[in-house]
């Protein structure tokens, strides 16, 4: 078990160093021929509050939100699951608060046989991304298509012992016709904002695009802050995260580029 949570830490490293990830978990949750989870298998960087969520399915109230959002998940379909939210449970909101996590992502993939799960938190709530979006997701599918890789190959799922439920969980479709990866496309090409730099096009998330859109009018950081609602620090960082993604260093010469598109979205 000692080697399993070495080699488990060893490939989280990128987490903590490019993502500012605090606690990782990957899962596989089995289902019956009934389509009722029964267990699960954990490979968990602190594994304390991941019982007490999952135990909490047992009382058929605890990670309801959660539990609902798979049941309308399409077969081989990958969906997300942002935490805690305003009806998430308290049982999350306090083991969040017991080891200084803030705020967390869930992405899983809905098989007939069994859900994976892949499990993201973070002390800094700037680390998560508070939208899902194609390109807000897409350094955690980078992360997840390396651990998959590494785990496999070293058989880290064969070393978790098998946690099983005391009360079956319902997990059967609740809407088998709708295809819910259908539904995240349409919401990512509903909040795809795209700016041309010189040739090269370049997605900017909504809120990146509101901040830029507001400094377009002439307001400060703080005016912008104001207008969205969001902290100075939050927009700075958003300009921050758009000078990444354009390589154009200047406040001034984004605003410019801004103007000069000026592309609505669509």
């Amino acid at each position: 078990m000692n080697k399993k949570n070495h080699i488990l830490a060893f490939f989280c490293e990128p987490l903590k160093t490019y993502l500012d990830i605090d606690w990782f978990c990957r899962g596989v949750v089995p289902l019956n021929s009934q389509g009722q989870a029964i267990g699960y298998y954990p490979l968990a960087l602190d594994i304390e509050f991941l019982n007490a969520y999952m135990h909490g399915f047992d009382d058929g109230v605890t990670g309801k939100p959660f539990l609902n959002a798979i049941k309308e998940t399409s077969l081989n379909s990958y969906s997300y699951f942002l935490w805690p939210n305003g009806s998430d449970c308290l049982l999350v909101q306090n083991c969040l608060q017991k080891i200084g996590l803030v705020r967390g992502l869930t992405i899983y993939k809905r098989y007939k046989d069994r859900i994976e799960t892949w499990w993201f938190a973070s002390k800094n709530e700037l680390s998560i991304p508070n939208s899902i979006t194609k390109s807000s997701v897409a350094p955690f599918q980078e992360f997840i298509r390396y651990f998959d890789q590494k785990q496999e190959s070293n058989n880290l799922l064969c070393l978790s012992p098998f946690v099983k439920y005391s009360v079956s969980v319902d997990m059967s479709h609740n809407r088998s016709n709708f295809e819910k990866a259908e539904d995240f496309i349409a919401y990512i090409n509903s909040n795809r904002f795209i700016m041309n730099i010189e040739g090269k096009s370049v997605l900017l998330s909504k809120r990146e695009w509101e901040c830029l859109s507001e400094m377009a009018q002439g307001k400060t950081y703080k005016g912008v802050a104001n207008s969205l609602s969001l902290s100075p620090r939050t927009v700075e960082h958003y300009l921050n995260q758009i000078r990444a993604k354009t390589g154009v260093s200047y406040k001034s010469k984004l605003i410019d580029h801004f103007l000069a598109n000026n592309q609505t979205h669509f």
